[in-house]
Formats: structure tokens, sequence, C-alpha cells
């Protein structure tokens, strides 16, 4: 397919698709991902396709599909607006820096479901609906499934869309060269 990422089931268009495509994901993480998934088979009996970006790992097996290369930006915006919700597995040394992932998908209206790292912490106390933390493989695998679109998500994301705005980012940065 275009964004040579072989699924292996021809239906993938009916699958909820979900990303994680920070090349900062934590390897670690991913592993144990890949393993709950093999014991569980969880992503074919839920009929999820999961497509990771890492550094190192290639795997493509049960939906599970894993890529260590970038993607073009055009691919990366489709996988984005094309996707169901955005796992961020960032390792716990991501401490204060942001994601471009996480604030890409928020723009495309995706929700994300991050382990537990200190951006993450903010934005899930700040957006509950749509920012949620998992600690384990299985939190992950099981968030995935309890989401579902509603009016408290759908608030969240406008407020979001507001405060991240150009005219926002505008505003507070006028503010900032104001007060020296």
């Amino acid at each position: 397919n275009k964004f040579n990422l072989k699924t292996q089931n021809k239906e993938s268009s009916h699958k909820k698709r979900c990303i994680a495509l920070s090349n900062s994901n934590d390897d670690k993480i991913l592993l144990k991902l890949i393993d709950y998934n093999e014991r569980n088979n969880f992503l074919l009996k839920n009929n999820i396709e999961l497509i990771i970006r890492s550094n190192e790992i290639i795997y493509n097996k049960n939906n599970f599909i894993v890529y260590n290369h970038n993607l073009p930006d055009s691919e990366y915006n489709e996988l984005i607006s094309n996707s169901y919700l955005t796992l961020l597995l960032h390792p716990k040394t991501f401490k204060y820096r942001f994601s471009g992932v996480m604030l890409d998908s928020l723009f495309n209206k995706k929700v994300i479901v991050s382990n537990d790292f200190h951006m993450a912490r903010i934005f899930s106390k700040k957006y509950p609906n749509v920012c949620k933390i998992a600690k384990t493989s299985e939190e992950f695998f099981t968030t995935i499934l309890s989401f579902s679109n509603n009016d408290a998500i759908e608030e969240e994301f406008k407020v979001i869309n507001k405060e991240f705005s150009y005219n926002q980012f505008k505003k507070n940065l006028l503010k900032i060269i104001n007060a020296s």
C-alpha cells in the first residue's frame, strides 16, 4: 500500500486504525505491547490495526505493524487523519518536552492514549476526556476499546483548538514581549 506498510488483512479499511508515529517512541514499551498482543491476539479479536514508528524494530503480524523509517508528510498526515486514536509511547526521560504528534493528533480530533510521562499527565488532567494515561500494556489495549465519541470529547477538542490556535499563540507571545 502507499505507506509501504503491508497489512495482513485485506479488510484493513474496516478496522479501527491506531497509530504511534513519534520518532521518540520507547522501544521497550513497544516490545511489551507486541508481547501482550502475541499472547492475547487482542488486535485481531477486536478488528484493530496498530501502526507504530520505531527507531530500530520492524514487525508485521496480527494487525500490528512496526516500521523504522520516516514517512513523507502527506503519508504522515493521512495516517493521522484516518486513525481512530493516537498512542504516545515516550520514555519517562521525555519529561517536559512537547510531542508534535500529540498536537497534530489533537488538532485532527484524535484521542490520545499515552504512557505516564510529565507532559501527558498535564494534558490528562486538563483534558481528561481526550488524553488518557495507560501504565501497562493491558491498559493501553483496554483503553483503546473504551473510547467512543461523545459530547464531552467534542467540547474538549473545541477548547484545545482555541487554546492552541495561531491567534492565541500571538496573544501569548505579545504578553511575553510586552512584559519584558
